[in-house]
């Protein structure tokens, strides 16, 4: 799960956009991480930080709570994290993925393997991320309607507009 988040602020966007790049299978346990997904998704422009991840009955959350409470990544909140989250919570380049993208901007944002410790643990023990911009590319070939270059935006480091 993303949010819109505001760089000047680093707090989330109270009512701010948020998007979801949900997938069968996206969590699962160590040792089976021989998969590969890409989607492709039309956003509106702006800043996002990642707030939640997990499987679709459980969700780990990475920023506050409502309740004020700092999430750490192995508690889990059940199906819909932007209950729970504080709509204004602090924003962190350590703590959050984060991204900008600006209209009509082609961004692949990189591969995320959100890892449980095993299979009927829910909670995400790891996050690994990679790129792969051929299969970036590739995805791409599906949806005729988009042109233009494809921006790579490296969220494994700190930049203008991409950090971890």
């Amino acid at each position: 799960h993303w949010h819109q988040y505001d760089p000047k602020t680093m707090r989330l966007v109270p009512d701010g956009e948020i998007f979801s790049t949900e997938l069968s299978d996206a969590v699962w346990a160590r040792g089976d991480t021989d998969r590969s997904f890409v989607r492709v998704l039309q956003i509106e422009p702006g800043n996002y930080a990642l707030t939640a991840a997990g499987s679709r009955f459980r969700k780990s959350v990475f920023v506050r709570l409502k309740d004020g409470k700092r999430n750490a990544m192995a508690t889990s909140y059940t199906i819909y994290p932007e209950r729970f989250i504080d709509p204004e919570a602090p924003v962190d380049s350590k703590m959050n993925f984060l991204f900008s993208v600006a209209a009509g901007q082609i961004a692949y944002i990189g591969h995320f393997e959100f890892v449980r410790p095993h299979a009927l643990l829910d909670m995400i023990v790891r996050i690994d991320y990679s790129l792969d911009e051929a299969a970036a590319r590739a995805a791409l070939k599906d949806y005729p309607g988009i042109t233009g270059r494809m921006t790579t935006l490296n969220l494994g480091l700190p930049t203008e507009s991409a950090s971890r």
